[in-house]
């Protein structure tokens, strides 16, 4: 008896092997984002699916299939190979099925679409499933609109993509907001994107201008695109009146207005498109030189740029200068709005603790840059020179100015003159602390001929209390 039954049951499987044939398949137009369903038409018996291969991915899947009304409705698991093809079904032991027209996966999934960097050669890079391009039937389509320009892009075959996933296309050199439309078949589907983000690096300021450092500024042909904000600010480059001293993708040096000390956001949009974070940076106090005073004390003068002894907004700044272990006192601008000098009034001392002393200057909690510029008391200062000749034995020079004086008040500096040093006697009842007379026989040359040259007075043996260097061009005497 369980002869008869396996041999019934191996007869009624192979009947249904043998008169089992696929005579249509019909895809269902929308698939999801994991799943394609299809219908079987088959003639005579249920055929027996084993599995399905595309064409043109070579991708092997499993269907699972039902039964109704003799039609078989069935799903297949897609992946990140899948894509619109032709696709083979197996059944029944040797059996296929070739379906005469591709499959369109008519629902298409980008996931994402990249920020191209601003170069000469711009990428675009695309992630997404099922672009893939099947030849003849479903090319890949890209139109890609920028500044009012249009490209469009066919891909026939798989050479722009990198994997199944990913493709990408060459871009124009440019910047600012990109609109990428995607057609295949029956897709249709459009995306915006941007070339990156301007990136800041570094800011210097100096009393002029402002050097940018970063990339995807965009080279000089999109300056008119670029605007710079920083506080209140707006720069723009669209008008012959306001043109950058240098801009490239990665700087860009321009003039600014601002001459006080602060601290500032920048940012930069290029063709709408700004940077993501601002860029902080502070205007520091710059001191270019200071003025001396006598040890007694007295008022002193730095020049420089950004010392503002007001804000923007009018309110009087709060400044605090500090020379050495002195505070110089009521600072103000010399000049009113005028902030590239300030002064202020200092104590004397005993002379213990007068030269070669660093300075320091806070405005509105900002202080100054870094700065090799250091004050000296009583530093001797040159104005001005008279060469007065009478006769070869009385030739001498007058130089003017002030600070001649030693601490206790003696005359007896140190001239240097031509690389020749000569100190000076406190006997002479002419000199003082603003005049000094010397006698020029002592800077002959070997010819005994006067020479032209630059003079100095040293007023200690510390080369920190040494005038600057005076040029000066005597008058020969003739016998």
């Amino acid at each position: 008896m369980l002869k008869l039954y396996i041999l019934f049951l191996f007869l009624y499987q192979s009947y249904f092997l043998v008169f089992s044939e696929i005579i249509n398949v019909y895809p269902d137009p929308n698939n999801s984002k994991t799943k394609l369903s299809f219908t079987i038409g088959y003639d005579q018996n249920i055929p027996i699916i084993n599995n399905l291969t595309g064409d043109y991915s070579k991708e092997i899947y499993f269907p699972t299939c039902n039964n109704e009304n003799n039609v078989l409705f069935c799903t297949i698991n897609l992946n990140n190979i899948s894509q619109s093809e032709k696709y083979t079904i197996n059944y029944g032991e040797t059996k296929r099925y070739t379906t005469s027209l591709p499959f369109q996966l008519k629902n298409k999934f980008l996931l994402d679409i990249s920020k191209p960097n601003i170069s000469e050669s711009p990428i675009l890079h695309f992630n997404g499933l099922y672009f893939q391009p099947y030849p003849i039937y479903f090319p890949l389509l890209i139109k890609i609109s920028n500044l009012g320009v249009s490209q469009l892009f066919t891909l026939t075959d798989n050479s722009s993509f990198t994997d199944s996933t990913h493709f990408q296309i060459p871009l124009n050199d440019s910047v600012g907001e990109i609109n990428v439309e995607i057609n295949q078949g029956q897709f249709t589907n459009s995306y915006i994107t941007h070339y990156s983000e301007p990136i800041i690096n570094t800011i210097k300021c100096d009393y002029i201008k402002c050097t940018i450092n970063g990339y995807n500024f965009g080279n000089s042909k999109f300056k008119n695109l670029t605007k710079i904000i920083f506080d209140s600010t707006t720069i723009q480059f669209n008008n012959s009146n306001n043109i950058p001293i240098q801009y490239n993708n990665t700087q860009i040096q321009f003039n600014h207005n601002n001459n006080f000390s602060k601290e500032s956001s920048f940012s930069i949009s290029v063709s709408s498109i700004s940077s993501i974070n601002p860029f902080n940076y502070t205007f520091r106090p710059i001191i270019t030189s200071i003025s001396t005073i006598p040890f007694s004390g007295g008022e002193i003068t730095i020049n420089g740029y950004f010392l503002n002894s007001k804000r923007e907004n009018g309110d009087n700044s709060t400044i605090s200068i500090q020379i050495g272990s002195f505070t110089c006192q009521n600072p103000s601008n010399i000049i009113e709005n005028d902030f590239t000098s300030i002064k202020c009034l200092m104590n004397g001392n005993d002379g213990s603790n007068s030269e070669n002393l660093p300075i320091s200057i806070e405005i509105d909690g900002v202080e100054n840059e870094m700065t090799s510029i250091k004050f000296t008391f009583n530093l001797p200062t040159i104005t001005s020179i008279q060469h007065d000749i009478i006769d070869f034995n009385n030739d001498s020079l007058i130089i003017n100015g002030f600070n001649f004086n030693n601490f206790d008040g003696t005359i007896n500096p140190i001239i240097h003159f031509n690389n020749q040093s000569k100190s000076i006697s406190n006997t002479n009842n002419n000199n003082n602390k603003t005049s000094i007379s010397i006698q020029l026989l002592h800077f002959f040359d070997n010819n005994q001929t006067l020479k032209n040259g630059n003079i100095q007075i040293q007023t200690s043996n510390q080369q920190n209390f040494k005038s600057d260097s005076t040029s000066i061009e005597t008058i020969h005497f003739k016998n």
